[in-house]
């Protein structure tokens, strides 16, 4: 923006998506981090992570999706390295997959997570603190676009994983500050697909049926976003000089 110029800036609120979406999906954990263990020797989260995640590329690809995994193998990705990605191949969402554990061995089902308020405020500061002018207005409402989306984004996935589960395994939408969360400028969640060390759930979790039942409820959450929820909003800037 040039000095002393005028600028009239609008955030205009476009259709629903109904389009196909590139989607990141995280395998969490990898390499030398292994994750929660199961309770079978020799299998970690890791693994578990990483099966489900091939399952849900193959189904978004069948339903005419573009999906990339943030890893395809098992090795050490850092947080950022995760998150990164999203913006490198130009993600419109995403998912990292985890599974639980506790310290009773007595926990089961399974939960959402989208970036605690304070952490994405910390986002805001920091985004905005790097422009001056209307671009710190820009960077404040681009913030609340993608957490507004996120939130509608959990709360899809959690309806879609606790759907033909009983009530009590509906852990619900939660808030976290969880780093590979941070940063992102595409609609991201969190999940939490059940607890590994439960001896009922961590050995359903095991089966290569449960990891695609888990695959396909992602997928057709996904799905359901894309078709139902708004388009991030566009920014339209007019200044003195004209259009651009």
């Amino acid at each position: 923006m040039r000095l002393g110029s005028i600028a009239l800036c609008l955030f205009v609120s476009l259709p629903a998506l109904g389009r196909p979406l590139t989607v990141l999906i995280d395998p969490g954990h990898g390499g030398s981090n292994v994750g929660a263990p199961s309770r079978h020797p020799g299998l970690y989260e890791k693994q578990i992570t990483l099966a489900i995640a091939r399952a849900l590329k193959q189904q978004l690809s069948l339903a005419g999706h573009r999906a990339l995994l943030s890893r395809d193998e098992d090795r050490f990705l850092t947080v950022r390295q995760r998150s990164r990605q999203a913006k490198q191949l130009g993600a419109d969402l995403f998912l990292s997959i985890h599974a639980n554990a506790s310290v009773a061995h007595d926990k089961h089902g399974v939960e959402t997570y989208v970036l605690d308020h304070q952490t994405a405020e910390l986002d805001e500061h920091r985004a905005s603190a790097a422009v001056t002018g209307a671009e710190v207005l820009f960077t404040g409402l681009r913030t609340l676009d993608v957490r507004q989306r996120s939130i509608a984004l959990g709360r899809v996935v959690q309806a879609a994983l606790a759907r033909e589960r009983a009530a009590e395994d509906n852990r619900g939408v939660r808030e976290g500050g969880y780093d590979v969360l941070a940063g992102l400028e595409v609609p991201a969640v969190l999940v939490e697909v059940g607890f590994l060390d439960h001896p009922a759930e961590g050995a359903r979790l095991l089966q290569a049926s449960e990891q695609q039942r888990i695959a396909y409820a992602l997928a057709q959450a996904i799905d359901q976003f894309a078709k139902s929820e708004p388009a991030p909003f566009a920014i339209l800037r007019r200044e003195n000089g004209g259009e651009r």
